[in-house]
């Protein structure tokens, strides 16, 4: 069959992608980055597509030519600058299931999450439920699935951030000291009962939940991840909730500008909302009986990879932040009155004269901000990260040939910046999205 699958190189969707071209299926994969997806998964078929702006049937038709089946891996978590809840779960969904209809196409999954319901109380749940009803409301065959947690190999949001908090040393903070409940289904499961739900005999119209077979709570998550990691028994410190809160808008304002995270205030209330669910329906519908996450990690045991991202994930998101608050810091400091006309009378010495020491000093303060900034919100990282080295050895040369003497500094003025340029390509290498 030919199954479009959105979303392709997301978490889900790849694997997705993957196992249904594995079960013979010739897969159309959509996604909005062609280039990213093509070197991703570069033996599909790629078409272009973004929910925020193909939100007409019309553009979807011709896209759904020859197509059997599709699979919607589409979701966000908060909104960003670029994105909405409004247009990616709604707006986008509904368009794609109207021309999927009217194009033929047989049968429509829809990958949404646990806890999508229309009086749930956060955006993230009730626009997934608004597109979920719209596609259950069509007269085509369609399936509603799911998920709690999903885990696999690698990592991305919720699971990346359980996985940073289980490789601290010595200690494992969890909001509430990891009450809250989810029942963590294996990728492996998940992507054999897409492929046995896009299948012509397989059940339709039914919407089900996609566990694993028992709940678990954060802390015991977080610990059994720790021990899948081959770290040793840490303690779990307890983080109360009227603390983290405060903390969690500080990565909302980072997701904003796309960061990806789930270190989010709608994290913590999709939490507080419950992720748990009886997973005898999908066994039912799909004959795959899902693994206990124990099993599942011992199936697929940790590499030196996972345990050098579980150990560094962290640590170079603090380093993002201190050297986003270095560049900003310093930029306003420079632009005090009183330390400008002090670092102006020190330029000066240059030869460069009052005003065009003035006018310089001002200008590198106002650099170092517009650098800082963007970098601390974790937008665009590798591209302010670029601008923040060059600036930085435009710097070290300029003062090299004006000041040479500085490289004798007892306090490094000048050799400080080398370490600070390296660190900052380590940030750089981070910056994946996908």
């Amino acid at each position: 069959m030919r199954v479009l699958v959105t979303g392709a190189y997301g978490f889900i969707g790849q694997h997705i992608a993957v196992g249904l071209a594995r079960a013979g299926h010739e897969v159309v994969a959509c996604g909005r980055d062609l280039a990213l997806g093509r070197r991703l998964l570069p033996g599909f078929e790629w078409q272009f597509c973004d929910f925020n702006k193909d939100t007409d049937e019309a553009v979807w038709l011709p896209r759904l030519a020859g197509v059997h089946a599709v699979v919607n891996c589409v979701g966000i978590l908060q909104p960003t600058v670029r994105d909405t809840h409004q247009k990616a779960h709604v707006a986008g969904p509904v368009a794609l299931f109207s021309a999927a209809r009217k194009a033929g196409v047989r049968r429509i999954v829809q990958i949404s999450a646990l806890g999508a319901e229309g009086g749930a109380g956060t955006d993230y749940s009730a626009s997934k439920s608004v597109g979920d009803d719209f596609l259950k409301s069509l007269d085509i065959d369609w399936v509603v699935m799911k998920p709690s947690l999903v885990y696999g190999r690698g990592s991305f949001g919720g699971t990346t951030l359980l996985r940073s908090l289980a490789g601290l040393p010595g200690v494992v903070p969890l909001v509430d000291g990891g009450r809250h409940a989810f029942q963590p289904v294996f990728m492996d499961d998940l992507v054999a009962s897409v492929v046995r739900l896009v299948e012509p005999d397989a059940p339709s119209r039914i919407e089900i939940a996609i566990t694993g077979p028992a709940p678990k709570t954060t802390r015991e998550i977080a610990l059994l991840i720790r021990r899948w990691l081959g770290f040793p028994e840490a303690r779990v410190l307890n983080i109360p909730a009227w603390l983290a809160k405060p903390m969690l808008l500080l990565g909302d304002v980072a997701g904003w500008f796309g960061l990806p995270t789930a270190f989010r205030s709608s994290s913590l209330r999709q939490m507080e909302l419950g992720n748990t669910a009886n997973c005898d329906a999908a066994v039912a519908a799909t004959g795959i009986v899902p693994r206990p996450m124990d099993v599942a990690l011992a199936d697929s045991p940790s590499t030196l990879q996972d345990r050098l991202h579980a150990r560094s994930a962290m640590a170079v998101a603090l380093l993002r932040v201190t050297i986003g608050l270095f560049w900003l810091a310093t930029g306003v400091i420079s632009l005090l009155p009183s330390v400008n006309l002090v670092a102006a009378s020190f330029v000066g010495a240059t030869g460069l004269g009052e005003q065009g020491s003035r006018l310089l000093v001002t200008s590198a303060g106002i650099a170092d901000v517009a650098l800082g900034l963007p970098f601390l919100a974790g937008w665009q990282v590798r591209l302010f990260g670029s601008l923040q080295i060059a600036l930085t050895l435009a710097y070290l040369v300029v003062l090299s040939i004006w000041l040479p003497a500085m490289w004798l500094d007892p306090f490094g003025p000048l050799m400080k910046a080398v370490p600070l340029i390296f660190a900052t390509l380590v940030v750089m290498a981070w910056a994946e999205r996908r």
